[in-house]
């Protein structure tokens, strides 16, 4: 069956879905007014060079790194709905940790708390959707959450930009608010999702890496996860320091990076589900090497410009790249993923994100201090063309076999199914 809309689901579900996607979107609002511009907090308020103040989101990521290793197994043997609960609630009381931060060291242990308990829920999200739909629903039902996630995006830095000129303390109040009311809507509305006879009894430390070790021994899931690691380093590197980069650098006012921002929330919202439509009917990897190159020109025109209008139409061009790569990547891992390990394969492939913030970061704050402010961009561009290259040769490799196979929907069906 192919969904057009979340409602092809039973009346149920589809309405837990949108209560999900409204806790997603009120949450995202809130977090999205600080996060893209901890880096410049950090900066005025620790005074420390660049290379130092981006250490903190190394430490934020191998803490986000831990999370994601517990999340999975966890996720498969005690169910989604407590976990989503957790990581919620820990990140809200996070955020309050950081009024009044003015040494590194608290930094360093907020940046730590806040990177642990963050994958719990967004893993628990991504493993509840594929519950809750079919490897044919699976990329459509993705792409709503994109949007509902971008659309908090988009309004939160615009918000936040005016917000934080008068206070960032009430940025970080808002931010654990809307987290905390999220919490409230899981706990009360969302019910728990792991199919019923399926959950996982690998409950040992030895047992858990034993599992990810397995999964790593899938080839090709292993080696779409190093390459689309690339490109995430490429990204993060500019969402980052771009805020810092603009203000602090350039010289724009705070609400002009909200706007550079809501370029991309406002094209994921309206745009998306175009872009997967059309995606969709392609090979992944080929889908997925275009994104990467789109991402290596927009990286290279940050580098260039230095007006507003430059700074917009580099992201509405990385935007593109991100909504032709992402929910394309996500897609394949929750359709190869067998139905008691989803939640093992999710936390794998999320771990690509906090690699990339624990590495390019701090290799853009580097290349900044070393170089010049424009270094990091240059550098980001040059990996994601490394990106672009490592598709192309996994395409090369696997060009005899044109579809993957779809695990559950093959043992339910005695045979294969194609995408």
């Amino acid at each position: 069956m192919t969904m057009n809309k979340p409602s092809a689901l039973s009346q149920g579900k589809s309405n837990q879905f949108w209560l999900l996607l409204a806790g997603l979107v009120i949450s995202t609002v809130g977090t999205s007014m600080i996060w893209p511009f901890m880096m410049t907090y950090a900066k005025t308020q620790l005074n420390l060079p660049m290379v130092i103040v981006t250490s903190l989101m190394t430490i934020n990521s191998v803490a986000a790194f831990i999370g994601s290793l517990i999340a999975g197994p966890q996720l498969d043997l005690r169910g989604r709905k407590w976990i989503l609960v957790i990581g919620l609630l820990g990140t809200s009381l996070g955020y309050l940790g950081y009024i009044g931060a003015h040494t590194y060291l608290r930094f360093a242990i907020i940046m730590g708390l806040t990177g642990f308990f963050g994958p719990l829920y967004h893993i628990a999200s991504s493993a509840i959707i594929t519950d809750w739909f079919s490897a044919e629903q699976r990329p459509q039902a993705f792409a709503y959450y994109r949007t509902a996630s971008n659309l908090g995006f988009a309004l939160g830095p615009a918000i936040g930009g005016r917000l934080l000129a008068v206070s960032y303390n009430y940025g970080m109040i808002a931010a654990s608010v809307t987290l905390g009311l999220f919490c409230l809507i899981a706990i009360f509305l969302i019910p728990e999702s792991l199919p019923a006879g399926h959950r996982s009894s690998s409950i040992s430390l030895k047992a858990q890496l034993k599992d990810y070790a397995d999964s790593f021994r899938d080839k090709r899931f292993s080696q779409v996860l190093m390459a689309y690691t690339f490109q995430e380093i490429a990204s993060r590197s500019v969402w980052v320091l771009l805020a810092t980069y603009m203000t602090i650098t350039m010289g724009f006012p705070q609400s002009s990076y909200g706007w550079v921002a809501m370029t991309n929330g406002l094209m994921i919202v309206f745009l998306q589900l175009l872009v997967t439509s059309i995606t969709r009917r392609h090979p992944e990897i080929k889908v997925l090497a275009l994104g990467a190159a789109i991402y290596a020109v927009a990286l290279g025109i940050f580098g260039l410009v230095n007006s507003i209008y430059g700074f917009v139409l580099a992201m509405a061009i990385m935007t593109i790249g991100e909504m032709i790569s992402a929910p394309t990547a996500t897609t394949y891992v929750s359709n190869i993923a067998p139905v008691t390990k989803r939640g093992q394969y999710l936390s794998v492939f999320n771990l690509t994100w906090y690699v990339a913030m624990a590495t390019g970061p701090l290799g853009a704050g580097f290349l900044s201090d070393k170089f010049n402010p424009q270094a990091p961009y240059f550098g980001a561009a040059v990996v994601a063309l490394l990106a672009v290259l490592s598709f192309v040769s996994i395409g090369n490799s696997w060009k005899r076999r044109t579809a993957d196979v779809v695990p559950e929907a093959a043992a339910a069906s005695d045979g294969p199914l194609k995408l």
